[in-house]
């Protein structure tokens, strides 16, 4: 029996407090506990979640055949970058909360924050709800949703956001919530900026659309699904659980890692890019290259589809152990002895391998 509860009795037989009083607050406590409870589940999910990968990782790697020195190399390094994406999920967004108990419907727009055009970065952190960004020619900041009545602490929900959910730190606007921030809301972020904004965002299950010639350098997300439009991701870092990861046109030099969240790029000019995921689908449609490209893709069970090569490259990799590989293809096809199957596009020293263990590869 909790403390609380104990006392709650304690009064009842004390006759401080009536039987109906008894029952009120004894509902109250139970209401406490399993919001507790849910507050712990996120993390501990994500925890089992990784256990549960290392050790199928763990199971791959001896029935591996033949056991060869690269492919366990290969399967070490998965399990690696998956522990390491794991971990940092769980400590960065384990401790948020998602609906508050005691929110209140909020809608209300944020004035341009001064300083403001000193600004080269934003930074955007929402656990949950949506993030919607487009150009414009001015600072424009509109949020729907719900927040914490407690939070809020008796403040118009407009000026409690402007001072905990805004702030300018060197040439860095902060819009949202630290992950170490007790604030507890639930928020439909729409929000104008001019496009020479270079953009970072942080999201537990927000999703995140983004519309413009924006430069993108860093997405963090568990299971938030992802629309980039026409951005520029230079030397960008995208990192997912179970968010699936869309690229519309624009053009991408990155390194994306997921568990389970697919990366779908269609129209996009890709530069030096490396995509690796443990079951989640890696699909380029109709990508643009040129002679610059380099392009890794990687999956332990996820399906690899390549469609419509636009342009000339220098290497383009795709690897999957237990998936398939797709490629509609316009070249020669060779068969290689030991790193899977060659294609070449007609231009010098261009290469395309593609390689996987036990599925398929099949070529349109």
């Amino acid at each position: 029996m909790s403390e609380a509860r104990r006392k709650i009795l304690q009064m009842l037989a004390e006759g401080k407090i009536t039987v109906a009083q008894s029952e009120e607050l004894l509902s109250a406590v139970e209401k406490d506990n399993q919001e507790s409870n849910r507050k712990c589940s996120f993390g501990e999910g994500i925890s089992g979640f990784a256990k549960s990968v290392q050790k199928q990782i763990r199971e791959a790697m001896k029935k591996a055949e033949p056991p060869s020195h690269e492919f366990k190399s290969r399967i070490k390094e998965f399990g690696g970058w998956m522990q390491n994406v794991m971990g940092s999920m769980v400590s960065e967004f384990g401790q948020f909360r998602s609906e508050p108990v005691d929110g209140v419907n909020v809608e209300f727009c944020v004035p341009e924050p001064e300083g403001f055009s000193q600004c080269h970065v934003c930074l955007i952190e929402n656990p949950f709800g949506s993030v919607t960004v487009r150009e414009g020619p001015a600072f424009s900041l509109k949020l729907l949703g719900r927040i914490s009545n407690a939070a809020m602490a008796g403040q118009p929900p407009n000026l409690w956001f402007n001072q905990h959910g805004l702030s300018i730190e060197g040439e860095t606007l902060r819009i949202g919530f630290d992950r170490g921030s007790p604030a507890k809301a639930v928020l439909e972020m729409e929000l104008s900026l001019p496009a020479g904004i270079a953009l970072r965002f942080r999201s537990v299950s927000a999703s995140i659309n983004v519309k413009g010639p924006f430069k993108v350098e860093a997405l963090k997300t568990v299971s938030g699904d992802v629309v980039l439009v026409d951005t520029h991701l230079s030397n960008a870092s995208l990192e997912t659980v179970s968010g699936d990861i869309r690229l519309d046109g624009g053009s991408a030099s990155c390194e994306g890692i997921s568990t389970s969240g697919d990366f779908r790029c269609q129209g996009t000019h890709l530069e030096k890019c490396h995509l690796q995921s443990i079951s989640g689908d890696l699909q380029l449609s109709s990508p643009e290259v040129d002679e610059s490209s380099l392009i890794k893709m990687n999956t332990t069970s996820g399906d690899i589809v390549v469609e419509r090569i636009k342009g000339h490259w220098a290497q383009v990799e795709a690897n999957s152990r237990t998936g398939n590989v797709k490629v509609r293809w316009e070249g020669t096809v060779d068969p290689g002895l030991r790193h899977g199957t060659k294609l070449e596009s007609g231009q010098p020293g261009a290469l395309f391998a593609a390689e996987t263990v036990s599925g398929d590869i099949k070529f349109d």
